[in-house]
């Protein structure tokens, strides 16, 4: 071999060893991809509800981060291995646990991230076991947050947002 050959060969034998290196540690847990949350919010249980049975599940945080989820979010399901757990709420109507519905693509207005459309989808949500409104009317109560982390602003009776706090003078 030429000495520059033998140079090429040495440098890709040395970054096949520290990949596997790199990919033997990430599989034990010792090189993680992102910051791991604290063990108390790890601890925090968890509602989630199967998307096609309605079967509810209260998990920590931490043992649905181990069973995993997809790019849409939902978590796998331990009991039939597919990503079909996703956030419940409650029907005003009937009580009983059902799914948060899924933000569309996109919205009339807007994105998925858009408050308004979130709010308009929940404000029409219909319970999929009763087929009632799903959400308390008129007044629609505290909604549960939306996939993207976008809450809705909290609306006041003529329509308008609410007005900020005066400053407090001393």
């Amino acid at each position: 071999m030429e000495g520059g050959t033998r140079i090429v060969v040495i440098v890709v034998l040395v970054l096949l060893i520290i990949g596997g290196l790199v990919l033997v540690l990430n599989h034990l847990g010792v090189v993680s991809s992102g910051p791991t949350p604290p063990p108390h919010v790890l601890a925090r249980i968890v509602r989630k509800i199967d998307k096609d049975t309605f079967e509810v599940m209260d998990l920590s945080l931490g043992q649905w981060r181990k069973l995993g989820y997809n790019k849409e979010g939902k978590y796998k399901n331990p009991k039939t291995g597919k990503y079909t757990m996703v956030p419940s709420m409650t029907c005003a109507h009937c009580g009983k646990d059902i799914p948060v519905p899924e933000l569309p693509a996109t919205g009339p207005e807007g994105g998925p991230e858009d408050p308004m459309v979130y709010e308009e989808m929940m404000r029409n949500y219909r319970c999929p076991l009763c087929g009632q409104l799903a959400m308390p009317s008129p007044d629609m109560g505290e909604m549960p947050m939306p996939p993207g982390g976008v809450a809705p602003r909290p609306v006041q009776p003529g329509g308008a947002p609410p007005r900020p706090a005066p400053p407090v003078r001393r």
